[in-house]
């Protein structure tokens, strides 16, 4: 009959193997711990990348220049902060420039609006659906003068483009315009080359082609629409002075500083204007990129 032995492992044995399965440890497990958190980092670059968060609704553009004191007052804020470069421009904003001073600001529908000196001015309302073909913007001069550059028209129900002044509205189609208003009078001038200015006022409306005038008195139809060679008013020609800017160029170190993207198709974030190109995790960028006026 076979008795079975069992051979006790040899202490000297136990102890050195103990001891390389514990430097084996030692050393492979920091290795695997560096090597997940490495890989969930790049992980959350990869999904981070897929583009930025969006951007609230109320903001619809940014201010590209800012020129002397202006202050602008937000919904919900008690008062009137200063406005500075690259701030963004929200809806119902009331952007208010002193003497001496302007504000240019940039919306995501590529158009411009040029605040002048001595001016008040609220964005009332604001729809931008590309998808829809769809832009809608209102803004109210309470007093002072803007420009503005409509550079795309939008073809969707319900779009607009529209300067409310205390007694009439200017509609534009595609072009470059002057709104003016004080306690006398408000009135249009079409600057641009191409495109029609509608301006109402009492319930009439005239059109006005390139390089054409028309005014209203407080409680009065409008002017029909002149030649601004012929002899403009003295409103009409202050407005166009004080909403003039000096074109710029700015290098793409400058416009780098801008921290703003906006999301205009999934998967990719991109702002055409003409003026700058925006593209996603890239900020704004452009070399030698000039401001209209």
């Amino acid at each position: 009959m076979a008795v079975s032995t069992t051979r006790q492992p040899d202490p000297k044995q136990v102890r050195c193997l103990s001891r390389i399965a514990f430097s084996i440890f030692c050393i492979v497990l920091p290795s695997l711990a560096l090597n997940i958190l490495e890989i969930t980092w790049l992980s959350g670059l990869a999904s981070g990348a897929q583009g930025p968060e969006p951007i609230p609704a109320s903001q619809i553009g940014l201010f590209i220049e800012v020129q002397g004191h202006v202050r602008v007052s937000h919904p919900g804020v008690p008062r009137p902060v200063p406005l500075k470069l690259y701030d963004a421009v929200r809806i119902k904003d009331v952007i208010e420039t002193q003497r001496g001073s302007q504000a240019k600001a940039l919306f995501y529908d590529d158009s411009l609006l040029t605040v002048g000196e001595h001016s008040r001015v609220q964005i009332t309302e604001h729809i931008f659906d590309p998808a829809r073909n769809k832009r809608c913007l209102v803004v109210k001069l309470v007093w002072g003068a803007v420009r503005a550059l409509v550079g795309k028209e939008f073809s969707g129900s319900g779009s607009k483009f529209e300067i409310h002044t205390p007694s009439g509205v200017a509609a534009a189609r595609g072009t470059y315009f002057v709104v003016w208003a004080d306690q006398r009078s408000s009135g249009v001038v079409n600057i641009g080359d191409h495109g029609r200015v509608d301006f109402t006022a009492e319930g009439l409306t005239v059109g006005l082609a390139p390089h054409q005038v028309s005014f209203s008195r407080a409680r009065s139809l409008p002017t029909q629409p002149t030649a601004i060679s012929a002899g403009a008013p003295t409103g009409a020609r202050n407005a166009v002075k004080e909403t003039e800017t000096q074109d710029h160029l700015r290098p793409e170190p400058i416009l780098a500083e801008a921290p703003v993207t906006v999301r205009r198709s999934s998967g990719r974030t991109r702002l055409s204007t003409g003026v700058f190109t925006t593209t996603k995790a890239s900020g704004i960028r452009g070399t030698h990129v000039r401001v209209p006026q």
